[in-house]
């Protein structure tokens, strides 16, 4: 398998209201290969960005290694996104729930916490990081503004009551030139 890098973006519409504490929000990640683009698409109702961040990454991650042969070495992946952040947060959070299970009742996705961390053992993750070059840039870009364009559309489609993400889905993407 060839190393891959992830693109991710995850938040709410700027004009969106609150619905209690949740939030219509969406997220993209993107992975590239050089050669092929998958895109990873959810929507949903959420209290903690973070956890849209998560949930996107998890989606990346569950597929590639669903894709993974026995014999194949997990690829190099490389997080590239605006505010890499997330990932201290998501420590804390996790940090949060260990110490007090309770806690971790009133957090939102807590179980993607844990998948995601069993993932990131398996690929061995490094820490996201900002793009580092003008093609990263663009790509960043691309996956932001879809990102926006999906949390603008969960404003109108996610009813008011869910929580959680409520639609996820996958794109094939060209075959890069």
């Amino acid at each position: 398998m060839t190393d891959l890098k992830i693109y991710l973006d995850a938040g709410q519409d700027s004009s969106a209201e609150l619905s209690g504490l949740h939030r219509p929000c969406a997220y993209v990640a993107l992975t590239a290969n050089g050669k092929i683009e998958m895109h990873y698409l959810g929507v949903g109702n959420l209290r903690d960005m973070n956890a849209a961040s998560a949930e996107a990454l998890l989606a990346a991650l569950t597929d590639i290694y669903a894709d993974l042969d026995s014999s194949d070495l997990p690829p190099v992946i490389e997080i590239i996104c605006a505010s890499p952040g997330f990932w201290k947060r998501l420590d804390l959070t996790h940090q949060a729930e260990t110490l007090n299970p309770k806690r971790a009742q009133g957090l939102d996705q807590h179980d993607c916490w844990k998948k995601l961390a069993t993932l990131a053992a398996v690929f061995d993750l490094a820490p996201p990081r900002k793009p580092s070059s003008p093609s990263e840039e663009d790509q960043l870009k691309r996956v932001t503004q879809r990102r926006k364009e999906l949390a603008k559309e969960a404003t109108r489609k996610v009813p008011r009551d869910a929580s959680g993400i409520t639609e996820s889905w996958r794109e094939d993407g060209e075959p890069n030139a």
